[in-house]
């Protein structure tokens, strides 16, 4: 069966500068805070320019305005890898730079040379290529794996699916060219692979946008759950919790004792700073083993699935004290505030309510008993 690369070639070369046009117009791609989107469509672009401008020429790659369109697009090879590694806020590895910068000096080398010899031209086009498809297959796994995108992970896909075809044309263009024997064989096998892996780039042309998406997405999800004060869950978040849990869970109710005063004689900006302070002693103590929400003013909610008695009173006790000192140090006032914590335990399939009106009993408790301590103080 022939495949009609020179088609493919053309839908290729119109489907990247459409694509490049496409991400340079910030009302349809909202360019990112790095200038990713930028760099994409000015690689796609030459890319798109120099695979559709080498149409005219016979393929020898002798003409030096063939070989500057080489050079075009491996300039635009080298921008949608700066484009995915500002994408990911990474770097390709340094090895790989180097050699993708290499294979450019040998290209413009080629030039001045004036080389017949056109697989050195073959040599240097399709490692460029190859070095610049395994460059954004690194970086697009790393940002699958560090960000835990979908999309990313099938975008990754279909990069590394794309590079060893591209491998085995340079290899089998290489070969056609080397022995006449096999010319015809080498040719056929290089022109299919050509052209399946101009089909599976074609398929990735979007794929940042894909990315962007789904990362925006999450982050949408994730401000919907958060309090825009302290950084705490908010009471969206802790449903969204509380669908996950099963079984025993502890809970500690923390309630600010003499918040209302601190507001009135220091200001909302003094409370504010305690609150996050609070939030930021608690995110600490409890680390991975549980979470931490904001319910209401100055009360929060500590959740720790499967928490032991023991370990929600070490919480408290820790807490409190660490709580105590840190106030004292970050802002004068006279009572300083203080924390009332109520702990509740049970099965989560009774309802998290259930233990928050437990853990609020338990909390007015211990506020009750040190108003009691403190009035007994003032008389005595």
């Amino acid at each position: 069966m022939i495949l009609d690369v020179v088609t493919v070639q053309i839908v290729a070369a119109i489907s990247h500068f459409l694509i490049g046009a496409l991400h340079l117009i910030p009302g349809l791609t909202r360019e990112g805070k790095h200038g990713w989107a930028r760099s994409w469509g000015w690689g796609k672009i030459l890319i798109g320019l120099a695979n559709g401008l080498t149409l005219f020429f016979d393929g020898s790659n002798v003409a030096l305005v063939e070989r500057l369109l080489n050079l075009m697009l491996i300039v635009g090879m080298a921008l949608c890898v700066r484009s995915v590694a500002l994408f990911g806020r990474r770097s390709p590895p340094r090895i790989l730079l180097a050699m993708m910068g290499a294979t450019g000096l040998g290209l413009i080398a080629l030039m001045l040379l004036q080389t017949t010899d056109v697989r050195w031209t073959v040599a240097m086009l399709g490692s460029a290529r190859n070095l610049c498809l395994i460059a954004i297959t690194w970086l697009m796994l790393g940002i699958a794996r560090r960000e835990k995108l979908f999309t990313a992970w099938v975008m990754g896909g279909f990069f590394i699916a794309a590079t060893p075809l591209f491998v085995l044309h340079m290899l089998f263009s290489l070969l056609a060219f080397s022995a006449p024997a096999w010319e015809q064989e080498a040719q056929w096998i290089a022109d299919w692979a050509a052209g399946v892996g101009i089909i599976v780039v074609t398929l990735t042309h979007f794929s940042l946008l894909l990315v962007e998406a789904e990362r925006n997405q999450r982050e949408l999800r994730q401000q919907a759950c958060i309090d825009g004060l302290t950084g705490a869950l908010n009471r969206f978040g802790l449903d969204r919790v509380e669908e996950s849990l099963h079984g025993d869970v502890t809970v500690l109710l923390i309630d600010i004792d003499r918040f209302k005063a601190l507001n009135d004689q220091h200001g909302h900006a003094a409370g504010d700073m305690v609150l996050r302070l609070l939030t930021d002693l608690a995110l600490s103590e409890l680390g991975q083993r549980g979470r931490v929400a904001r319910i209401g003013g100055d009360e929060f909610l500590c959740v720790l699935p499967s928490g032991t008695a023991a370990e929600a009173e070490a919480l408290r006790k820790a807490l409190s004290h660490r709580f105590d000192r840190a106030v004292i140090a970050a802002i004068d006032v006279s009572p300083p505030p203080t924390l009332s914590i109520g702990i509740a335990a049970g099965s989560i399939e009774d309802g998290l309510d259930r233990l928050v009106h437990q853990a609020d009993e338990a909390m007015y408790r211990v506020k009750r008993g040190r108003q009691s301590r403190d009035a007994r103080a003032a008389v005595a």
